[in-house]
């Protein structure tokens, strides 16, 4: 079993996550559609990791041509349009508001997950994770707990 497929397996157990509406899976796909775009380049790991999660998000919630198909192109749309640190700020903070606190620190992670897809963090992925920690109210200790266990469950780093 991959990195991917394990923490996939984790989050579809996790009540927090399963238990959100579908307004607040849209907020969680807009910010994984950000976390793509971050470097303003998607290759073909960002792009499986961000389907992969998507599906593991969605899933019982429509299935093909389901409710959540259409926004989810549409918040590739958006994502592609933020393109300042202002932007990033304003996107993160309004996908903050529309998410429980329950499931934060777990959305920064899935954030996490796609910005490593490709083993590198470019300085845009950096501002992206600072921005969504910031908005999140993830202190820099925390976030950086996050992202080096993600790193350790994606197989990324030992130990």
């Amino acid at each position: 079993m991959s990195g991917l497929e394990r923490a996939l397996a984790r989050w579809l157990t996790d009540r927090d996550l399963m238990d959100l509406s579908d307004g607040e899976v849209l907020a969680v796909v807009d910010a994984l559609a950000l976390a793509i775009y971050a470097d303003f380049s998607v290759n073909r790991f960002e792009d499986d990791a961000f389907e992969s999660l998507v599906t593991a998000l969605t899933w019982g919630r429509g299935g093909e041509d389901g409710p959540l198909d259409r926004p989810v192109e549409v918040a590739r749309m958006r994502a592609g349009a933020v393109t300042t640190p202002e932007a990033l700020d304003a996107f993160a903070a309004n996908v903050a508001g529309r998410l429980p606190a329950s499931a934060l620190e777990k959305v920064y992670s899935m954030i996490v997950t796609i910005a490593v897809a490709d083993n590198e963090i470019k300085s845009e992925e950096e501002d992206l994770l600072s921005s969504f920690a910031g908005a999140f109210g993830i202190k820099a200790e925390r976030a950086e707990a996050i992202y080096r266990a993600t790193l350790r469950a994606l197989n990324k780093i030992e130990g």
